[in-house]
């Protein structure tokens, strides 16, 4: 009842019966082992290390690693073996307080055998590396991404403010001859909009494949990257800039144009 505690789900065949003679001969693979080889091997016999077992069931693929670094699927083969050489029990549990079980489970052991060391754990602690390198990861980047958005938010406004103090008569002389609030935004922001649309195309094709090669390194399996992960950073950046720089354009563009025709 391994397998099915761990909820391995079964492909086709049988798992492997209750029973107290185990039949060494008797062996279960995974999909992956199946694909490999040539012919339906259910049922049929293969060799391993000059020794010939049946196949009795194929499961689908499974993990026995942190899904990690180069710890992919592997082809595998699932031996039965004898009561007498267990070494681990697997226990599943209907309660959600896993914990506080596991600390019952820690008593008794404690009790019935105290020079023996408790090793039991809940299964949800073989993911816990993977949990941890994903908020390092999510941490570290976090905070690299607003200190670049801060830095970038501080020169985009020194560089508009610069612009405006160099061109502020011009646009008294252009407000005088009647041009429009929005030209003048246009005028004071068009620099920064091709900017932040070079910007984005080099950002995001740089970032797509410099976020494509970490997590190959890092995950042996990663999702890919969706649309969304494209869409939401222009957005944010979008806002960040308008929030940055906006309120500074919206001034200049209104301010009276004697007093910007006045300036030294």
């Amino acid at each position: 009842g391994y397998l099915e505690s761990l909820r391995v789900r079964l492909n086709t065949g049988n798992f492997f019966g209750v029973n107290e003679e185990v039949n060494k001969t008797q062996v279960m693979i995974n999909s992956m082992l199946a694909d490999k080889l040539p012919g339906d091997l259910l049922n049929n016999w293969i060799r391993k290390d000059g020794i010939q077992y049946e196949v009795i069931g194929i499961v689908d693929d499974f993990n026995l690693e942190p899904i990690m670094l180069d710890n992919k699927i592997q082809p595998t083969v699932i031996f039965c073996i004898p009561q007498t050489n267990f070494i681990y029990a697997h226990v599943s549990l209907n309660s959600k307080d896993v914990l506080a079980i596991n600390d019952s489970l820690a008593l008794t052991w404690n009790k019935l055998y105290p020079d023996e060391l408790y090793g039991g754990f809940p299964q949800e602690d073989v993911l816990g590396a993977v949990r941890e390198t994903n908020t390092i990861m999510l941490n570290i980047n976090g905070f690299v991404a607003l200190i670049t958005l801060t830095i970038s938010a501080m020169g985009l406004y020194a560089m508009v403010y610069l612009n405006i103090q160099s061109r502020i008569k011009e646009f008294g002389v252009r407000k005088v001859l009647g041009a429009p609030i929005h030209h003048i935004l246009y005028l004071i922001n068009k620099e920064v909009m091709a900017m932040f649309v070079i910007a984005s195309i080099f950002g995001l094709t740089l970032g797509y494949f410099v976020i494509s090669q970490i997590l190959e390194i890092v995950y042996a399996y990663h999702r890919e990257i969706e649309r969304d992960n494209y869409i939401w950073p222009v957005i944010i950046l979008f806002i960040i800039i308008g929030i940055a720089i906006g309120f500074r354009s919206i001034k200049s563009a209104r301010e009276n144009p004697v007093k910007q025709l006045r300036f030294e």
